[in-house]
């Protein structure tokens, strides 16, 4: 968490992955409601990994 808020103040534009051994119902949730981009819960395989990357990388559909 402390590591994110850091990355944001310097750049709120970052694109964010979160990877935690956490479920998204604690502060992997709460993270994700501040701006996380992406969370992918450990442990993960690469193609978990690299959809959680093309997602935050892609524009959304109707940005084109």
């Amino acid at each position: 968490a402390e590591v994110f808020r850091a990355l944001r103040k310097r750049d709120p534009d970052v694109r964010v992955i979160l990877s935690s051994g956490y479920s998204a119902d604690g502060e992997a949730g709460e993270l994700l409601a501040e701006g996380v981009d992406a969370f992918v819960q450990k442990p993960f395989d690469i193609d978990e990994l690299c959809g959680a990357i093309r997602r935050i990388l892609d524009p959304p559909p109707d940005e084109g």
